[in-house]
Protein backbone atom coordinates (compact mmCIF):
# COMPACT_ATOMS: atom_id res chain seq x y z
CA UNK A 1 0.00 0.00 0.00
CA UNK A 2 2.94 2.21 1.05
CA UNK A 3 4.63 1.62 -2.27
CA UNK A 4 2.19 2.25 -4.15
CA UNK A 5 1.17 5.60 -3.06
CA UNK A 6 5.17 7.04 -2.85
CA UNK A 7 5.62 5.60 -7.03
CA UNK A 8 2.06 6.90 -7.53
CA UNK A 9 3.45 9.91 -6.02
CA UNK A 10 6.81 10.08 -8.19
CA UNK A 11 4.83 9.15 -11.38
CA UNK A 12 2.08 12.00 -11.35
CA UNK A 13 3.18 15.19 -11.73
CA UNK A 14 2.84 17.51 -8.71
CA UNK A 15 1.77 14.74 -6.63
CA UNK A 16 2.71 14.19 -2.58
CA UNK A 17 2.48 11.57 -1.13
CA UNK A 18 1.41 11.97 2.85
CA UNK A 19 0.92 9.30 5.47
CA UNK A 20 -2.44 8.95 6.48
CA UNK A 21 -1.93 8.25 10.26
CA UNK A 22 -4.23 7.86 12.09
CA UNK A 23 -6.73 11.45 10.37
CA UNK A 24 -9.64 10.56 9.35
CA UNK A 25 -10.84 10.97 5.85
CA UNK A 26 -12.55 13.90 6.65
CA UNK A 27 -9.31 15.37 8.03
CA UNK A 28 -7.57 14.10 4.95
CA UNK A 29 -9.71 16.45 2.64
CA UNK A 30 -9.25 19.29 4.77
CA UNK A 31 -5.21 18.68 4.81
CA UNK A 32 -5.63 18.21 0.99
CA UNK A 33 -6.93 21.63 0.47
CA UNK A 34 -4.67 23.28 3.09
CA UNK A 35 -1.72 22.01 0.93
CA UNK A 36 -3.33 23.26 -2.17
CA UNK A 37 -4.00 20.32 -4.05
CA UNK A 38 -6.77 19.85 -6.67
CA UNK A 39 -6.96 15.89 -6.13
CA UNK A 40 -7.00 13.68 -3.21
CA UNK A 41 -6.33 10.08 -4.46
CA UNK A 42 -6.29 7.53 -1.23
CA UNK A 43 -5.06 3.47 -1.85
CA UNK A 44 -6.93 1.43 0.43
CA UNK A 45 -6.10 -1.61 1.88
CA UNK A 46 -6.92 -5.11 0.13
CA UNK A 47 -6.63 -8.72 1.32
CA UNK A 48 -3.20 -9.05 3.22
CA UNK A 49 -2.42 -5.42 3.53
CA UNK A 50 -1.96 -5.17 -0.35
CA UNK A 51 -3.09 -2.84 -2.34
CA UNK A 52 -7.13 -3.00 -2.71
CA UNK A 53 -8.62 0.14 -4.62
CA UNK A 54 -7.98 3.66 -5.35
CA UNK A 55 -10.46 6.34 -4.81
CA UNK A 56 -10.15 10.12 -5.09
CA UNK A 57 -11.83 12.74 -4.47
CA UNK A 58 -11.51 16.62 -6.18
CA UNK A 59 -10.35 19.02 -3.68
CA UNK A 60 -9.95 22.08 -5.70
CA UNK A 61 -13.39 24.00 -5.19
CA UNK A 62 -15.59 25.11 -1.80
CA UNK A 63 -17.20 21.34 -1.33
CA UNK A 64 -14.78 18.20 -1.78
CA UNK A 65 -16.33 15.63 -3.97
CA UNK A 66 -16.09 12.58 -4.50
CA UNK A 67 -14.88 11.33 -8.52
CA UNK A 68 -17.61 8.51 -9.40
CA UNK A 69 -14.99 5.98 -10.67
CA UNK A 70 -13.63 3.74 -7.87
CA UNK A 71 -10.90 1.24 -9.37
CA UNK A 72 -10.57 -1.76 -7.28
CA UNK A 73 -6.96 -3.69 -8.32
CA UNK A 74 -6.31 -7.57 -8.90
CA UNK A 75 -2.77 -7.06 -8.14
CA UNK A 76 0.50 -4.57 -8.51
CA UNK A 77 3.81 -5.12 -10.52
CA UNK A 78 6.53 -2.68 -8.86
CA UNK A 79 9.48 -1.88 -11.22
CA UNK A 80 12.00 -3.67 -8.88
CA UNK A 81 15.13 -1.79 -7.07
CA UNK A 82 14.83 0.86 -9.59
CA UNK A 83 13.47 4.31 -7.85
CA UNK A 84 10.98 6.06 -10.46
CA UNK A 85 12.12 9.84 -10.87
CA UNK A 86 9.74 11.82 -10.03
CA UNK A 87 7.51 13.88 -13.05
CA UNK A 88 8.59 17.07 -14.30
CA UNK A 89 6.17 17.60 -17.27
CA UNK A 90 2.56 16.81 -17.50
CA UNK A 91 1.32 13.09 -18.11
CA UNK A 92 -1.38 12.79 -20.59
CA UNK A 93 -3.34 9.58 -20.40
CA UNK A 94 -3.63 6.95 -23.50
CA UNK A 95 -5.79 3.82 -24.08
CA UNK A 96 -3.36 1.55 -26.20
CA UNK A 97 -4.78 -0.56 -29.13
CA UNK A 98 -8.28 0.51 -28.95
CA UNK A 99 -10.46 2.85 -27.00
CA UNK A 100 -11.06 2.17 -23.94
CA UNK A 101 -14.38 3.55 -21.87
CA UNK A 102 -12.02 3.71 -18.79
CA UNK A 103 -9.01 6.02 -19.86
CA UNK A 104 -11.45 9.21 -19.26
CA UNK A 105 -12.12 7.78 -16.11
CA UNK A 106 -8.41 7.61 -15.22
CA UNK A 107 -7.57 10.53 -16.24
CA UNK A 108 -10.27 12.65 -14.05
CA UNK A 109 -9.07 10.30 -11.37
CA UNK A 110 -5.67 10.98 -11.47
CA UNK A 111 -6.63 14.84 -12.72
CA UNK A 112 -4.92 14.37 -16.05
CA UNK A 113 -5.84 14.78 -19.63
CA UNK A 114 -6.83 11.85 -21.67
CA UNK A 115 -5.77 12.28 -25.19
CA UNK A 116 -6.74 8.69 -27.09
CA UNK A 117 -6.19 5.76 -28.60
CA UNK A 118 -2.16 5.22 -29.59
CA UNK A 119 -1.35 2.08 -31.46
CA UNK A 120 2.09 -0.24 -29.61
CA UNK A 121 4.33 0.66 -32.61
CA UNK A 122 3.45 4.52 -31.83
CA UNK A 123 4.83 4.46 -28.52
CA UNK A 124 8.08 5.33 -29.44
CA UNK A 125 7.10 8.76 -30.84
CA UNK A 126 5.32 10.01 -27.65
CA UNK A 127 7.16 12.79 -25.74
CA UNK A 128 7.14 12.60 -21.54
CA UNK A 129 5.33 10.89 -19.50
CA UNK A 130 2.29 8.83 -20.19
CA UNK A 131 -0.15 6.87 -18.10
CA UNK A 132 -1.44 3.28 -20.64
CA UNK A 133 -4.93 2.14 -20.38
CA UNK A 134 -4.10 -1.14 -21.85
CA UNK A 135 -7.33 -3.03 -22.21
CA UNK A 136 -7.12 -7.15 -21.44
CA UNK A 137 -9.02 -9.42 -23.02
CA UNK A 138 -9.60 -13.21 -21.14
CA UNK A 139 -8.14 -12.33 -18.26
CA UNK A 140 -9.46 -11.88 -14.46
CA UNK A 141 -8.72 -8.04 -14.85
CA UNK A 142 -10.37 -5.37 -17.43
CA UNK A 143 -7.07 -3.08 -18.15
CA UNK A 144 -3.79 -2.57 -16.88
CA UNK A 145 -2.38 1.17 -15.93
CA UNK A 146 1.17 1.71 -16.47
CA UNK A 147 3.31 4.66 -17.49
CA UNK A 148 5.58 4.90 -19.60
CA UNK A 149 8.85 6.95 -20.79
CA UNK A 150 11.88 7.25 -23.01
CA UNK A 151 11.08 3.87 -24.50
CA UNK A 152 10.38 2.14 -21.33
CA UNK A 153 7.67 1.21 -18.86
CA UNK A 154 8.44 2.83 -15.93
CA UNK A 155 6.40 2.76 -11.99
CA UNK A 156 4.28 0.30 -10.93
CA UNK A 157 1.97 -2.03 -13.23
CA UNK A 158 -1.39 -1.66 -11.94
CA UNK A 159 -4.39 -4.47 -12.66
CA UNK A 160 -7.47 -2.87 -12.54
CA UNK A 161 -10.06 -6.09 -11.93
CA UNK A 162 -13.13 -4.03 -11.94
CA UNK A 163 -14.36 -0.01 -11.58
CA UNK A 164 -17.41 0.69 -10.12
CA UNK A 165 -19.09 4.44 -10.29
CA UNK A 166 -20.86 6.13 -6.97
CA UNK A 167 -22.82 8.81 -7.59
CA UNK A 168 -20.69 11.67 -7.03
CA UNK A 169 -22.06 13.74 -4.09
CA UNK A 170 -20.62 16.64 -1.39
CA UNK A 171 -18.73 15.58 1.82
CA UNK A 172 -18.38 18.28 3.42
CA UNK A 173 -16.31 18.26 6.32
CA UNK A 174 -17.92 15.29 8.22
CA UNK A 175 -16.78 12.93 5.17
Amino acid sequence: MRRLARELAMCLPGARRVNRGGRSLGEMLALARYMGARRLVVVYRGLGGNPGRIAAWDVGGEVARRIPAILYLRGVVFSGDKRVPRASSDVYVYSLGEESEYGLDVASMFDLTYVGVVGVDELGGLSGRALLVEPVKGRDFLFVLKFYENGAYIGPRMLVKSVRYYRARDTGDNA
